[in-house]
């Protein structure tokens, strides 16, 4: 399967006020992540995102899996030995 805009069926271009309306709401969001960011303490954001990485297998595995899964691994380790989770 094809990924990108090639494999995308031909659409009629943005309007300047869909393009704008378009940008508008992104910059919503993205304010909402930076305050969530702010609120939510580092510690507790990176266990949610051990938690999310602890149930990888609920979601689909990749096909081009990593040449190299220990790298990762030891990444991972010390990114948590060093915020001691």
């Amino acid at each position: 399967m094809a990924h990108g805009c090639a494999s995308i069926q031909r659409v009629k271009p943005l309007t300047s006020i869909e393009t704008r309306q378009y940008l508008e709401r992104w910059a919503v969001v993205a304010e909402f992540e930076r305050g969530e960011r702010a609120r939510v303490p580092l510690q507790t954001r990176f266990a949610q995102l051990c938690a999310l990485m602890s149930s990888r297998s609920l979601f689909e595995p990749k096909q081009n899996k990593s040449q190299r899964p220990g790298e990762l691994s030891g990444r991972w380790a010390n990114i948590r030995r060093h915020y001691g989770v």
